[in-house]
């Protein structure tokens, strides 16, 4: 919340609403509306108020105690959509008292504070239940609770944080965008950590170029954060932008050596990459074989990437998913590179074969601790079962099928 005031643009505009609400009251009483205020009483209050303020608008005391009274009738209303005309006149009334003197900000703003509170702590109260049942049941209160609140703060940015993040859990994601842009749109402020929940968001909607465009402007004014970086990284890799990932992969590799996970990122996207050009020189018969110097470049990069997880493997050698990861890396080497050497001359064709039964045996030992640690999970044990296959090794094969018996 970082201001209680709104530029009043006119006078009349304030007036003529404050005219027709004073006008469409319940029945008037002659008894003063303080009396009918300290007794409860806040719609009768409500019509005396508006009498006397109609009577004498230059009363400005009347209209403290109108707003104090517009917030009572407020929440005399059972249902939060209803109370909204009551704290839009509530907000009439102390924009309009702003406007005329600063005499009375302290009680004014008090008022707005506390119906703001109100509003917002209701709304807080019902995000926060855990049962999913009984959050699809309020849904619509939590809506209008925080709707209530931006009526009577029209900036705080928590508001509309909170409201897009009620979107969200809805599976509502557009709107939870929405909700976002227009309170930038009214002119309030989006701290670095909302702006990236906008990114995010864009992320999950799909809309990845609008994603990538705010992760790399907090990126650019805020490089020491690493979640933003993170989040870029995300977005392009979703967006197949694999050569800038890299880029930010090897920057992050190179700043912090010791997180072992962005080397396993950087080895992964890096594989993603290769595989990717390794299948469009496979599906493109362009009735030419392959030069030596290309498939020199792939068994390279393909060696430096098997560098990258076998120094992971030295830190984390009993981890299932890095098993896997490495594991995998082999196998899908070795057999993108047996395609590959249908387009190459014999000679080159048989160094292909021989560098991919190399990849295959390499994931032996990945494949057989994960079929002995993991036994349950068949995927493991079929996957190491086919390498044998392919590299001939029939017999292995053989006893492995009796072992699980298939």
């Amino acid at each position: 919340m970082t201001h209680l005031r709104t530029r009043m643009t006119s006078t009349m505009l304030v007036f003529g609403i404050f005219f027709t609400l004073s006008c469409s009251t319940l029945s008037l009483s002659n008894e003063p509306a303080e009396t009918l205020y300290e007794r409860g009483q806040f719609s009768k209050a409500l019509s005396s108020v508006n009498k006397s303020i109609e009577e004498n608008p230059d009363d400005l005391e009347k209209k403290v105690l109108k707003a104090q009274i517009l917030r009572e009738v407020a929440l005399e209303r059972q249902n939060p959509t209803d109370r909204k005309n009551y704290y839009q006149n509530l907000r009439d009334v102390t924009d309009e008292l702003s406007f005329t003197t600063k005499d009375y900000q302290g009680k004014t703003d008090s008022i707005l504070v506390k119906a703001w509170s109100h509003e917002q702590g209701e709304g807080v109260r019902y995000l926060q239940e855990d049962d999913t049942d009984t959050y699809e049941i309020h849904f619509d209160k939590i809506i209008s609770h925080f709707d209530n609140a931006s009526v009577i703060i029209p900036d705080s940015l928590i508001t509309y944080s909170l409201k897009s993040t009620t979107f969200y859990r809805h599976g509502e994601t557009q709107n939870a965008i929405s909700t976002l842009e227009r309170a930038q749109d009214i002119g309030v402020e989006l701290t670095p950590q909302i702006r990236e929940k906008v990114a995010y968001l864009y992320l999950e909607s799909g809309n990845l170029s609008k994603s990538i465009e705010i992760y790399e402007d907090l990126v650019a004014q805020h490089p020491e954060e690493q979640e933003y970086r993170h989040g870029l990284i995300n977005a392009l890799i979703l967006n197949e932008n694999h050569d800038e990932s890299i880029k930010l992969l090897m920057s992050l590799s190179d700043e912090y050596p010791e997180r072992r996970e962005y080397i396993e990122a950087l080895a992964t996207e890096r594989y993603f990459k290769i595989s990717r050009e390794i299948e469009d020189i496979i599906l493109t018969d362009t009735g030419e074989y392959l030069a030596t110097e290309d498939v020199e470049a792939i068994k390279e990069e393909l060696a430096e990437i098997g560098e990258l997880f076998q120094n992971i493997e030295t830190e984390r050698p009993a981890r299932e998913t890095h098993q896997y990861r490495v594991a995998s890396f082999y196998t899908d080497s070795g057999n993108k590179l047996l395609s590959l050497s249908k387009n190459a001359e014999d000679q080159l064709a048989q160094l292909i074969v021989t560098k991919a039964e190399g990849f295959l045996e390499l994931s032996l030992p990945y494949w057989r601790y994960l079929t002995e640690t993991f036994p349950e999970n068949r995927d493991y044990s079929q996957k190491l079962y086919n390498t044998y296959k392919l590299l001939g090794m029939n017999d292995d094969a053989e006893l492995l099928e009796q072992q699980i018996n298939f």
